[in-house]
């Protein structure tokens, strides 16, 4: 079978990463996403899920932290049905089809061109597709700019330097003018670093810089004000893990300090306005 997505870049193929990552997921005994479209996906692009072996603790913390981001959304549009959603750099990741949004709600999936190519031939339910790189300026011109929003992204943070991923936070602030909400996986600078170290299956490329401290995004003038800080490791499915990686997770949530190493999720509110032009 033809592997359908042989052809991206190295920064590309994160999108595959993340998708081997939900599938396995989705393919165990006892999943914590439970993604049966990324399972489908997977098999209809002819990607082998037992080569390159992934850690199972890899699969099960990205599998939380997809859950996360999507709780997050669902409440978002609960309250807000004519909201529009902003997944940026959203891979191959059927968020959409998992949230179920209500029809009022216009879902924009952002990426490369090479990768919302493949979105538009194998992920259900992709809603507006934007191939577009997110450092271009005006790429946002296209998208609704008056209604509540808003913006995910999952492992963004980690494949755009530090000031891309301000300016990324500058640019969505300021062009949506009624306010919203901004929700990302947050690295810490050592997860970053050690990230850079990587090799094998989980090798990627990091440009990255990483935050610490939760508040830090307050500081980059795009009106951002922190809503709340959600520790992978503190989640209720770190019940379901196996019993070391259970322990190792407990430990972890007793201290703020440990948790921030971890896996994270962030999620802030700007008022219509607050964002920088």
């Amino acid at each position: 079978m033809i592997d359908e997505g042989a052809g991206l870049n190295a920064v590309q193929q994160v999108a595959l990463l993340g998708l081997r990552l939900r599938a396995l997921d989705g393919a165990s005994d006892a999943p914590l996403l439970g993604d049966d479209h990324s399972v489908a996906i997977a098999r209809a692009m002819g990607l082998d899920l037992g080569k390159p072996a992934l850690p199972r603790a890899v699969v099960l913390v990205h599998a939380v932290r997809a859950r996360t981001l999507d709780d997050t959304v669902r409440r978002f549009v609960a309250v807000h049905p004519d909201a529009v959603v902003l997944d940026v750099g959203c891979g191959l990741d059927p968020r959409r089809a998992r949230c179920a949004p209500p029809a009022g709600v216009d879902w924009y999936d952002v990426d490369f061109p090479e990768v919302t190519s493949l979105r538009e031939r194998f992920v259900p339910d992709p809603g507006h597709l934007v191939g577009t790189d997110v450092t271009t300026p005006g790429w946002l011109d296209a998208v609704p700019a008056d209604r509540p929003v808003i913006v995910v992204t999952d492992g963004l943070q980690a494949l755009l330097s530090g000031p891309s991923f301000i300016a990324l936070a500058r640019a969505v602030t300021g062009h949506f003018r009624s306010g919203g909400e901004f929700a990302f996986n947050a690295y810490s600078r050592l997860a970053l670093r050690n990230g850079r170290r990587a090799r094998g299956a989980l090798a990627m490329p990091v440009a990255g810089e990483g935050i610490d401290d939760p508040r830090e995004p307050e500081s980059w003038d795009a009106g951002l004000t922190l809503v709340e800080e959600l520790s992978m490791s503190r989640a209720p499915q770190v019940a379901r893990f196996p019993p070391l990686l259970r322990a190792m997770a407990r430990i972890t949530a007793r201290s703020t300090r440990l948790a921030r190493t971890g896996d994270r999720v962030v999620r802030y509110r700007f008022a219509p306005g607050a964002g920088h032009r």
